[in-house]
């Protein structure tokens, strides 16, 4: 079968211009990341306790910790599409003037299901540099609480250096928001329900398949 000098033309500058071969990989490969990430959130909000004691401000919520989390994506281009599970096991933690206080008698788990949209901004011969966002569902349960599902969201700038073969390592740093932690319940009276804040620091492997 015989090809016009055009097709033959066009199909040679396609694959010999650097930004056709970064958007499409050859035979469909590296389009799928499988990750595994390692973070430490530090938190504030959840509640604010002004009854118990007259003129002290107490915030409880859970104490900063480690989470894991481990995701699937798909890579169109520019822009990423990705799902992940994660899992953080903490203790409550009660803060006031002065005081800080942890009860590790009863773990408290958070498990989270996240939908995250990726947009590459900068590539470079390392690797590049990523803008993630996208809605999380939490299970709060145990450490004591009757638990609760929560909804919320988070944002991360993620740098992301080529360690050899299809590895690259992710260094993140995200802010996230979500609904309190604590139900109606679990909140005496006089105790305030507060939107939970999550500052988070984490490193991580990302394999493109």
């Amino acid at each position: 079968m015989r090809c016009s000098p055009v097709v033959l033309l066009l199909a040679c500058l396609m694959r010999a211009h650097p930004a056709c071969s970064q958007a499409v990989p050859p035979n469909g490969k590296d389009r799928w990341v499988v990750s595994f990430d390692l973070d430490h959130g530090s938190f504030a909000g959840g509640s604010l306790d002004t009854a118990s004691v007259p003129g002290m401000r107490i915030i409880v919520l859970p104490a900063n910790h480690f989470a894991m989390t481990a995701g699937l994506a798909r890579r169109f281009g520019l822009w990423e599409l990705g799902l992940g599970l994660g899992r953080l096991t903490t203790y409550v933690q009660a803060e006031g003037p002065a005081v800080e206080y942890q009860d590790k008698t009863q773990p408290w788990y958070r498990y989270r299901l996240e939908l995250l949209f990726a947009r590459r901004l900068l590539r470079f011969p390392q690797g590049r540099l990523a803008l993630r966002a996208g809605p999380t569902l939490d299970v709060w349960a145990g450490g004591g609480f009757e638990g609760r599902v929560t909804p919320g969201g988070r944002a991360e700038m993620s740098l992301e250096l080529k360690l050899g073969g299809p590895v690259e390592v992710a260094n993140r740093v995200g802010i996230g928001w979500s609904a309190s932690p604590f139900t109606a319940n679990d909140t005496p009276p006089g105790v305030e329900r507060k939107p939970l804040r999550t500052l988070a620091l984490g490193t991580g492997l990302r394999i493109r398949l």
